[in-house]
């Protein structure tokens, strides 16, 4: 599933995907005001440095600023979708995303600016390490990792449509004539489980812009999967489920996503 290089020359592909990249954009918000409103119930399913950080920032904020601060994010996250709902990055949307993409950085000469390598978050804690000792991943039981994710995910995604390797797969769901691909990974360099969808045209070609689909990319959180990081054994279970959570959450949400939307011929 490899990123198409050449341009589409598809009026009824264009269409689509504007009529889609507006109806997400439009979803996304309603998410972040959603997160707020309900204090943050898809994010903090989520563990990793990024969520970790944004968690801390809105926290810092009160129920006014969080909403102003995700709608910004989503903004900054879907520019083809705000622009085609006719919504501006305004300078208080320009305000927070500084905010957001500076925090932990510091001035080390006029005008150079690095980040703070010195610490990583655990939740609401600030763990202090050393670079050495953060790039490492801590040792989790990948046996029992592999075996829930794919007994958890069973109900909703059937067995995988193409297993790349032992922590690699894929799985095919079609509503109509769009197939919607999770795509999952366990143990990565950087991190143990990580989950992305992409809804496909064919073989290479995706009705969205962003490469993979997930809350981190929804809410402007940043990036394209959804990772976590685990600290225990115990941990492996509680994080299973929140996998099943997210991605089922998108499966229930992508059917009205793609409502009335044409199924594209690319030769037109």
């Amino acid at each position: 599933m490899h990123a198409r290089k050449r341009p589409i020359d598809s009026l009824s592909f264009h269409k689509a995907k504007a009529a889609y990249n507006l109806r997400y954009y439009r979803w996304a918000q309603e998410q972040g005001r959603r997160e707020v409103e309900q204090g943050f119930p898809t994010s903090q399913l989520i563990r990793n440095e990024l969520v970790y950080r944004f968690s801390e920032i809105a926290r810092s904020m009160n129920k006014e600023e969080q909403l102003q601060f995700l709608s910004a994010l989503v903004k900054r996250s879907h520019p083809d979708g705000a622009e085609l709902a006719g919504e501006e990055i305004t300078d208080s949307d320009k305000k927070f995303i500084d905010r957001y993409v500076n925090h932990d950085r510091y001035e080390i000469a006029p005008g150079l600016q690095v980040m703070d390598a010195t610490f990583e978050r655990r939740g609401d804690k600030r763990i202090y390490r050393s670079i050495s000792d953060r790039a490492s991943l801590l040792k989790i039981d990948n046996k029992q990792l592999r075996k829930l994710v794919v007994e958890k995910l069973r109900p909703i995604l059937g067995d995988c449509s193409v297993k790349e390797s032992l922590d690699n797969w894929w799985y095919e769901t079609k509503i109509g004539s769009w197939s919607i691909w999770t795509i999952i990974t366990a143990n990565k360099n950087s991190v143990h489980l990580s989950y992305f969808h992409r809804i496909n045209v064919q073989e290479g070609i995706a009705l969205h812009d962003a490469f993979g689909l997930s809350p981190v990319q929804w809410l402007g959180i940043g990036g394209s999967s959804a990772d976590w990081k685990l600290w225990a054994n115990s941990e492996i279970e509680e994080t299973v489920d929140s996998l099943y959570i997210l991605v089922n959450l998108f499966l229930d949400a992508v059917p009205l996503l793609l409502d009335g939307i044409p199924f594209p011929d690319l030769r037109m």
